[in-house]
């Protein structure tokens, strides 16, 4: 399983990186609604982006969880994220 987490954490970097379209924004949320896993971090998300900034990912995945598109699970830099399927 970690391999497999660790493939798909490259996978994700190569694809972010070869986005140039779109706002940042757009791709932090185009990242959280395709990882595999429902729940995830932060630190995932910036190695998936590696040219978005914290500010950025942080103020994505605030809207996102105002929209109710995920929700945190716990808070500081170990806190994890759920998707919230509808």
């Amino acid at each position: 399983a970690e391999r497999l987490a660790e493939a798909y954490r490259v996978f994700e970097e190569r694809a972010g990186a070869a986005m140039p379209a779109g706002s940042k924004q757009s791709r932090v949320r185009a990242v959280v609604a395709s990882l595999l896993e429902t729940t995830f971090s932060f630190d995932e998300i910036r190695a998936a982006l590696p040219g978005v900034s914290d500010a950025t990912i942080r103020l994505t995945l605030q809207r996102l969880r105002d929209e109710g598109a995920v929700e945190s699970l716990g808070q500081g830099r170990s806190a994890r994220w759920r998707r919230i399927e509808h």
